[in-house]
């Protein structure tokens, strides 16, 4: 997908916040299709509704959101990152929502300034 370079910025923080959020509530799992020959280990993680997958192959790795059906999808490698598919949606706004709470809740902090924070990130 030919995307511009805003829309892959956007999608680049998409996919950071996507694998904060695996690193506080991802699970591996596996994927396996013997009669198509494939097996994947997945580290997936499901909120609001969203399943995010990330995959890591031996060059390059890729994250996937669904929604239902595939709303975002981007591989990158050392180099380069490619934007496969990018669905704008509320499920942005529950990737971001979600990564703002992770990170607090990974904060040491004392609650009221913790209040202060999640009330900053709302606006």
């Amino acid at each position: 997908m030919m995307a511009s370079g805003t829309r892959i910025a956007a999608a680049i923080q998409l996919r950071d916040a996507s694998l904060r959020i695996l690193s506080h509530i991802g699970r591996q799992r596996i994927i396996a299709n013997p009669e198509r020959g494939y097996f994947h280990r997945v580290n997936e993680a499901r909120i609001s509704g969203l399943t995010i997958w990330c995959t890591g192959f031996t060059t390059e790795q890729m994250v996937d959101i669904w929604e239902g059906r595939k709303v975002f999808s981007i591989r990158w490698n050392v180099t380069r990152a490619y934007l496969v598919a990018f669905r704008s949606g509320t499920w942005q706004r529950l990737i971001t929502n979600a990564d703002i709470e992770f990170t607090l809740q990974s904060v040491k902090c004392s609650a009221g300034l913790k209040r202060w924070l999640i009330g900053n990130s709302e606006a």
